[in-house]
């Protein structure tokens, strides 16, 4: 069974990737380092959850392994290594460091350059055939004018070290040959969701917007202006070139799962820029209409002074960015996406871009540490390690939805579990659906496999030959945890 392997699951432009990859039916497999409060199975299941409570349906989990980018191998051991030469053919690499200042620790370069070259070298020696990277726009650093999507080191400045970095990664993989399509696609500046406007990363747009959220006790929001912006240069006449993360994740899915369009660059882009003037007007009135706190109605010409010169300092972190941008050719992704128009980046879209995180108080999201009531991964640990593939004469997928669930090769000997592989096998001779839920009841006693297949709870795609087989493998699960306190 083939696998699409994504990086970068947990930041804004992968978490609706994963989510679309998911809903879209994709096998998918993610490489996802720990969290200081939790592991990377506990951060993928806290993010599935929550799109599962937005879908208002279970999805898919992918399979999940532990890794760094910034590590050998990506910090995977032979194991995770041998997988994914077993089961990978495309990967979509979106993992990036979003730092404007070079950083003592070597960041952003280390894992936006580093880490793309150790990403490429895994999927070379995995034989992935599909890569697909997730580059910017900007890497086209301070030029003027038109920016041609197949244009890419023309000797141009970069403004600051995030684009340096971002132009070598594409540059390491555009030198890779060993791929049978190599895609790269070109986000311009990356923004909420362009119906909620849900974000989980405060770059670009969103810090004028919040240095002027934080200053509205004291200067009204009237006030922080063209002065403001004027001692970075600006007029208000300069356009930027906002994207909703939503549409960007979209247009991606179209060009990864149409094969067709592989091997191209695409600017994903808006036709129509976002004006300093506008986004002087949006950061006013969106504080005014959302914010929560009390807003200043005249401010001293001292706290004028000393914020205008505040906001100057904060927002000189992204000075290089806070330019005029150039045109972005959009030739090749105006045409594969010409059925998904950008969204038209107005007062209207903008102000609900503004709205989420003036309403949210700009809060980073929260690592949650979900505990797990039930597990398949640890239900089933026994027959991973105890692995007896040489004894298993069929392999059956079982596909375990909803919270705790996963995706594993169940290794058997005529009905009995000799063993378990993590995700599908491609050459399984059938398929088990089940609810972890119901794969909890099984587990438990509560419920019986002919009741629960009866009952349309347990699914099995398979020969009716093999339905026997099948039942009575799900029903050795039982007493494989203790019944329920009555």
């Amino acid at each position: 069974m083939s696998y699409t392997l994504l990086t970068g699951a947990t930041g804004l432009l992968g978490r609706y990737l994963m989510r679309d990859l998911l809903l879209g039916g994709e096998h998918l497999a993610v490489i996802v380092r720990p969290g200081k409060l939790s592991t990377a199975r506990q951060r993928i299941e806290a993010l599935v959850q929550r799109w599962e409570g937005i879908a208002g349906r279970s999805m898919r989990r992918p399979v999940i392994l532990e890794g760094d980018l910034r590590e050998s191998d990506l910090g995977l051991d032979g194991g995770d290594l041998a997988w994914l030469r077993s089961h990978v053919h495309t990967a979509v690499h979106s993992a990036a460091s979003l730092v404007f200042r070079a950083q003592p620790d070597g960041e952003p370069h280390r894992t936006n350059a580093e880490g793309t070259r150790r990403v490429l070298e895994v999927c070379q020696r995995a034989g992935v055939r599909h890569f697909h990277h997730v580059s910017t726009s900007y890497l086209c650093g301070v030029r003027t004018g038109r920016v041609l999507e197949t244009e890419l080191d023309l000797g141009q400045e970069a403004g600051n070290v995030y684009e340096a970095s971002k132009l070598a990664a594409e540059k390491a993989v555009r030198s890779v040959r060993g791929f049978e399509t190599c895609t790269v696609h070109r986000p311009a500046s990356i923004v909420g969701d362009s119906r909620t406007g849900y974000t989980t990363s405060y770059h670009g747009f969103y810090l004028p917007l919040q240095l002027a959220y934080t200053m509205s006790g004291r200067i009204p929001p009237e006030e922080m202006g063209e002065r403001f912006f004027a001692r970075l240069g600006l007029q208000g006449h300069e356009g930027k070139n906002f994207v909703p993360v939503d549409w960007v994740a979209a247009g991606m899915l179209h060009i990864i799962r149409n094969r067709r369009y592989h091997g191209g660059t695409y600017h994903l882009a808006s036709p129509q820029p976002v004006s300093v003037r506008l986004i002087q007007s949006v950061t006013q009135d969106a504080i005014r209409k959302y914010s929560k706190r009390t807003t200043a109605n005249q401010a001293d010409p001292r706290d004028l002074a000393a914020c205008e010169q505040l906001f100057h300092h904060h927002m000189q972190i992204y000075e290089s960015h806070w330019r005029d941008d150039p045109q972005f050719d959009l030739t090749h992704s105006s045409r594969v996406l010409s059925h998904l128009p950008c969204p038209v980046m107005d007062y209207d879209q903008m102000m609900t871009i503004a709205r989420y995180p003036i309403e949210h108080n700009f809060a980073s999201p929260k690592h949650e540490k979900i505990e797990f009531e039930f597990d398949a991964q640890e239900l089933l640990s026994r027959f991973v390690s105890a692995n007896q593939a040489a004894n298993a004469d069929q392999r059956v997928s079982l596909d375990v939805s909803g919270r705790g669930g996963g995706q594993w090769s169940l290794l058997l000997r005529g009905s009995e579990i000799v063993g378990a592989e993590r995700g599908f096998s491609e050459d399984a001779v059938g398929l088990v659906y089940v609810n972890a839920h119901i794969l909890e009841q099984l587990s438990r006693g509560d419920v019986a496999a002919t009741d629960a297949l009866a009952a349309g709870k347990l699914v099995f795609e398979a020969p009716s030959a093999l339905h026997r087989n099948l039942l009575d493998a799900m029903g050795s699960l039982t007493g494989q945890l203790s019944p329920q306190a009555a």
